[in-house]
């Protein structure tokens, strides 16, 4: 299993450097303007809810105002800038769509990347301690940490593209490890980061709530929830006292109905010409798929002694996110490193392989690569040099064939969450879920008695 040779030391170096040499180079063009509009809004302590194209939680935000406060003053003295739509087709010297009004440059880049950088060194340790301690498999703990930071999927995603799936997927693995410790309200404070960053965390929360049910008291909750709300009261608070309206519109855009697709069977809609959903499907689609989260994580965490299995929480992981991937109407190929670090940790099991991991993420790199369509991931380099743009690396345009690795992740990630409820007791275990749940709700919350012939 790669890589067999390279010590610890070496991959740290050899993952840090790689990412610190491509993170000026590269960027997704349209992604990174939105990075540096926001960053100068913020700055300049402007509104940029309802203003920018940003569309996410405030934090992320938060951390462009810092990256932009550093680059202006280096910007000045370095005389980095970057450049517009019509600067780069006279350096190009082709008709060329940018896809943004600006094309942030290589400074830009290099700043912003750092957080990711560093939120990819710490996702590293973090597995590499939970498989050495958590996991009781020392001899193992450096390959885990080789098979995140030296994964050039991961790589791409933090040091070229420049999204920020590293922070929200490192706090929330952070959380989880919290909960498992019964510092719950550390836990729910972590939680809170995560889902500030980004959404997805509330799943896993869910998932684990769900799945430890039997080892939860009210007191333990009441310190999760308080934890999280605190977090996200504190960074919302100044928005909704500010214009409520363009931040609930903000950070709910993402709902309101989107273009179908991209790494999933979706895809298919938007070739027959159904290119986005309403938001009434939107909607349900997002409930069907928190409902199947919490139903699964309940079956995994059913049997009495389940909150004393070591992995469930892992198993919890990787069944939750699976479910995502294949319901959602539209999944990102950056949304795959949500689940990376959970096929890392369940490769290094006893008798099991690092399949999934290796799979996966070839695929998604594949479809990014062949999928990029009027720009390059490279053209930044420009901004150091227009004498650079005979170099720009050039990148196919493939959209069938990108549309065809989607449908095949998609199928792969059903493949996974039907092996995993298969292993969770199949669809009798479902039933006798179902048949728990409508025992509580016909007891009005109370539990039913389980019946001793289901165990």
């Amino acid at each position: 299993m790669w890589p067999r040779t390279l010590r610890f030391g070496q991959v740290l170096l050899l993952g840090l450097v790689v990412r610190l040499a491509l993170a000026p180079l590269g960027g997704h063009t349209f992604d990174t303007y939105v990075w540096y509009d926001t960053g100068q809004r913020v700055f300049a302590g402007q509104p940029f809810y309802g203003v920018t194209m940003y569309s996410y939680p405030p934090t992320w935000a938060a951390v462009l105002g810092v990256v932009d406060a550093v680059y202006r003053p280096l910007a000045a003295s370095l005389g980095a800038h970057p450049l517009t739509a019509p600067q780069v087709l006279q350096i190009m010297g082709r008709p060329f769509i940018l896809g943004s009004p600006l094309l942030a440059d290589w400074l830009f880049l290099l700043l912003v990347k750092l957080p990711l950088i560093a939120g990819d060194l710490a996702l590293g340790l973090v597995l590499r301690r939970i498989v050495a301690l958590r996991l009781s498999e020392p001899a193992l703990a450096d390959r885990a940490f080789a098979w995140y930071f030296l994964n050039p999927y991961v790589i791409w995603i933090s040091a070229v593209w420049g999204m920020f799936d590293v922070l929200p997927t490192l706090f929330a693995l952070v959380g989880i490890l919290l909960f498992l410790d019964r510092r719950d309200a550390l836990s729910g404070i972590a939680f809170g980061v995560a889902v500030s960053l980004k959404y997805f965390p509330v799943l896993l929360a869910l998932a684990i709530l769900v799945a430890y049910r039997g080892s939860l008291t009210r007191e333990r909750l009441l310190r999760f929830g308080a934890g999280f709300l605190l977090v996200l009261g504190g960074v919302s608070l100044p928005f909704l006292l500010g214009n409520a309206g363009a931040y609930v519109r903000g950070v709910l855009s993402p709902t309101s109905g989107a273009n179908v697709g991209r790494v999933s069977v979706w895809g298919l809609l938007d070739s027959v010409g159904i290119g986005n959903v309403p938001l009434a499907l939107a909607a349900t689609d997002i409930v069907v798929t928190v409902v199947l989260v919490a139903l699964f994580a309940a079956l995994r965490g059913r049997h009495p002694q389940a909150s004393t299995v070591p992995t469930l929480w892992i198993e919890t992981g990787i069944v939750s996110l699976a479910v995502f991937y294949v319901l959602n109407y539209s999944v990102n190929p950056q949304y795959f490193i949500w689940i990376v670090p959970f096929f890392i940790l369940d490769a290094v099991r006893p008798s099991r392989r690092p399949w999934a991991l290796m799979v996966v993420s070839a695929l998604v790199l594949l479809y990014i690569v062949t999928g990029v369509q009027h720009y390059s991931f490279f053209l930044p380099i420009i901004t150091i040099s227009p004498g650079l743009a005979p170099y720009v690396l050039p990148m196919p345009d493939l959209p069938v064939f990108m549309g065809g690795v989607g449908v095949v992740v998609w199928v792969a990630m059903l493949a996974v969450m039907i092996q995993r409820v298969s292993r969770a007791g199949g669809q009798p275990a479902i039933r006798r879920v179902l048949q728990e749940v409508r025992g509580t709700l016909r007891l009005g919350g109370r539990q039913a008695p389980e019946d001793p012939r289901s165990r």
